[in-house]
């Protein structure tokens, strides 16, 4: 399933506008009337287009404009179609291809106008019909506003739904639903050892296909998170370095003094550990483990009857958290795993212990990833874990992808991803559509596979330059509206205002002192841009006659085409 065409009548800043999403067809909606053109049946009046440009299962279509210019407005009317009409009226419609000749028309009402019966469609769908059909993955990795009415509705595969939250807000708000008095401290780490969990999964598939040139790492180091001082203090036996398990067993009996409940629950950490008469249990016991076992059994014939003041309001929410330490126990029992190694449970149970508590564990890769190397891994895992037992058609909704990517990754991008979707899932297909301030993304896009937003507006992609292979220079000016240059708005205001001192002194409105002029000789030998550099530069020496400057000037004008011409021969 792809999709071909959107109308939206009326969504926040973007009012009566057409988008074409397909290459191979040609949408028109113009007075109620709808025409569509197929470039592959030579029907429209230009009929050049690449088929199968990114593949036989994949098409990739971009939105770009400025900040404000309705990007992210539009992607959410295409993953939440449903949250966004709040108003009851249907105020946008789409048309989608199946296997690329059968048309569907969906949400066709226009403000309970009459549907819109396609030349090409045998029949129209409902929403609910339709939405069975086509299924949906959204993702960006930073923090933004969802439409109002979203209430966090968990869209991973439950009750029917087939759209896909894997967005970093999105998660977050599905941890807030679940555990409603969890800090946001604590959900921002289980985002985090989540995207390490389908890291784990994907990694542990040998037959799954990563990008060629992508390094990725052979198996994962667990280490122990600094604590606090008081935790120092808290070392009755001698532990061994090697005894991971041992230490663990301190680091989450320790864990339970510190959050776990007591009669007052602020009570100091000296008076916790003589309501849970931690001397007795020592004294009958050789280690960690067995204080932790002596306290455990302690816990379930003593304290029935206790409320606890943290741990969730039952004494078996208690007993569930030492329950989840001893499975964590039989499980780390080395600090270096291989993928294949790596306990099946073992992030999941972490997760509900530092629930209550804080993070112990520190998770690192072998050999160690870059910041974006990891961005990278995240996606193709979270992707993946939504894709791995899949065979439908599927939406890719990608909000800036590549936000904190060096460019060197950026330039990379594009390729990665349909790499990915293409080598792995073969027999699925994808509509990618993203979202970017890239020239990098760009310059692998066809202009026909972009729609170039403005002020809300589709700015028709004929307005604009080829943009597939084409220079960073001219993307950034064309694809991306700046059309006041590329140069820094700091440098802009300080060539501005050292014209504003030479034509002044020129005009003997404001002479510049000999410190003055000489600030503004440095600042002129620091600009990049020659001809700018050599424009001001005469304008200096028409005032001042700096002879010594201008025979340097001339040295290194000198030295640069000598390296020239040695560079021809």
């Amino acid at each position: 399933m792809e999709l071909v065409y959107l109308w939206v009548e009326k969504y926040k800043n973007i009012e009566k506008q057409g988008f074409n999403f397909s290459p191979q067809f040609e949408c028109k909606y113009e007075d109620g009337k709808l025409t569509i053109c197929d470039k592959k049946k030579k029907e429209c009046k230009d009929n050049d287009y690449i088929e199968n440009f990114f593949g036989d299962n994949i098409n990739v279509t971009a939105i770009v404009g400025k900040n404000g210019s309705g990007k992210s407005n539009l992607l959410d009317l295409l993953f939440y179609p449903k949250m966004v009409n709040t108003d009851n009226k249907k105020d946008y419609f789409f048309i989608y291809v199946k296997h690329k000749t059968q048309l569907y028309a969906v949400n066709c009402t226009l403000n309970k106008k009459k549907l819109i019966r396609l030349d090409k469609a045998d029949k129209s769908f409902k929403d609910e019909e339709i939405n069975n059909k086509i299924k949906s993955i959204y993702f960006n990795n930073f923090y933004k506003k969802l439409p109002t009415n979203y209430h966090h509705l968990n869209f991973l595969s439950q009750n029917g739904e087939d759209k896909y939250d894997i967005s970093l807000l999105g998660k977050l708000k599905k941890n807030e639903s679940e555990n409603i008095y969890v800090k946001l401290e604590t959900q921002i780490s289980s985002y985090y050892l989540n995207n390490i969990k389908n890291s784990i999964l994907l990694l542990k598939n040998n037959i799954l296909k990563l990008p060629k040139d992508f390094s990725k790492p052979e198996s994962i180091f667990l280490n122990y998170i600094y604590i606090d001082k008081n935790f120092e203090e808290f070392n009755i036996f001698t532990i061994k370095e090697d005894d991971l398990g041992e230490h663990l067993i301190r680091v989450c009996l320790y864990l339970f003094y510190k959050y776990g409940f007591s009669p007052d629950n602020n009570s100091s950490y000296e008076k916790k550990k003589e309501e849970y008469e931690i001397e007795k249990f020592q004294k009958e016991s050789k280690n960690y483990k067995d204080i932790f076992d002596s306290l455990k059994k302690y816990m379930s014939k003593n304290l029935k009857n206790t409320t606890p003041k943290f741990f969730g309001g039952d004494i078996s929410d208690v007993i569930n958290f030492f329950n989840d330490i001893s499975i964590l126990f039989d499980m780390f029992k080395n600090d270096k795993y291989s993928f294949e190694e790596f306990p099946d449970n073992f992030i999941e149970t972490y997760l509900r212990i530092i629930k209550e508590t804080q993070e112990f564990i520190n998770f690192d890769w072998h050999p160690s990833l870059s910041t974006g190397e990891e961005t990278l891994l995240f996606q193709f895992a979270n992707f993946y874990s939504v894709l791995k037992e899949d065979k439908s058609s599927f939406f890719i909704f990608i909000d800036e992808g590549e936000n904190t990517l060096h460019p060197n990754w950026q330039k990379k991008y594009i390729s990665y991803i349909v790499q990915f979707f293409r080598d792995n899932f073969p027999k699925i297909e994808f509509h990618i559509i993203l979202t970017s301030h890239s020239p990098f993304l760009l310059s692998d896009i066809p202009r026909e596979n972009i729609i170039f937003l403005k002020d809300g507006k589709n700015d028709k992609g004929i307005n604009h330059k080829q943009t597939f292979g084409a220079n960073i220079h001219t993307l950034l000016s064309d694809s991306f509206f700046m059309e006041d240059g590329l140069m820094g708005e700091f440098a802009k205001n300080k060539i501005k205002e050292i014209v504003k001192q030479l034509n002044d002194h020129k005009e003997q409105k404001e002479p510049l002192t000999e410190a003055e002029q000489q600030d503004i000789k440095k600042v002129i030998q620091a600009i990049g841009e020659p001809f700018l550099n050599q424009k001001l530069w005469n304008m200096y020496q028409s005032l001042f006659n700096d002879t010594d400057a201008e025979k340097r000037r001339l040295n290194e004008e000198m030295d640069r085409i000598k390296k020239k011409l040695e560079g021809l021969n």
